[in-house]
């Protein structure tokens, strides 16, 4: 894995996204979801900061949302200057654990939703929606419930980085917790079932 096509990845995983990348996925405008990021766009665009503020904020306040989405719109307040607080605010809704092995770094990433996300140094991404694969749906979920208990702490040069998701911010931890220990077991088992089920459907195509 090239350091560019990581680096390019990255915002998909934090949910650090632009407007701009809302707006090339061709959903349409709407009041929710990745539509309403289409919507503030469109307010922006036309000089009504207010009705796009507002419209980011309404979303990521929406529990019914994505988990990644609400992520991206807290994301996307908080780079205008405009602080995410309130009910809601310091919710997990997401974890990164970023391991340095030889060639690169391997990233798994859950969400809330069931949302799964492995991205291999060497093999490649496998990825996993909400409600298609029983198993690593839940153990997306575990991963996100683990991080809940995720302390600040600076993780040691070559040792893993977790990165609690939050609407208010990330809060990054390391594996040498016992929440990070945690999440590094259950990152494994993922991982470790979830390729084998890439294999699996790979042998069959």
């Amino acid at each position: 894995m090239t350091e560019s096509w990581y680096a390019s990845m990255l915002p998909a995983v934090f949910m650090t996204l632009s407007l701009h990348d809302a707006v090339s996925t061709d959903v349409p405008e709407s009041s929710n979801g990745i539509g309403a990021l289409v919507a503030a766009n469109r307010f922006f665009l036309a000089g009504d900061n207010a009705a796009g503020i507002q419209a980011l904020e309404r979303t990521w306040q929406d529990r019914s949302a994505e988990p990644r989405v609400r992520l991206w719109a807290a994301n996307l307040l908080q780079s205008r200057g405009i602080a995410v607080f309130g009910p809601g605010s310091d919710a997990v809704l997401g974890v990164v654990f970023q391991v340095p092995v030889d060639g690169g770094i391997d990233t798994v990433a859950a969400y809330e939703d069931g949302t799964f996300r492995y991205y291999n140094a060497i093999r490649g991404a496998v990825m996993v929606e909400p409600g298609a694969e029983a198993t690593v749906n839940a153990d997306a979920k575990e991963l996100v419930r683990l991080a809940s208990g995720l302390l600040p702490q600076a993780p040691a040069l070559d040792r893993p980085t977790i990165s609690a998701l939050t609407p208010a911010k990330a809060i990054v931890g390391s594996d040498d917790s016992a929440a990070g220990q945690a999440i590094s077991q259950q990152a494994l088992v993922t991982v470790t079932y979830a390729m084998g089920l890439s294999d699996r459907q790979s042998a069959t195509e």
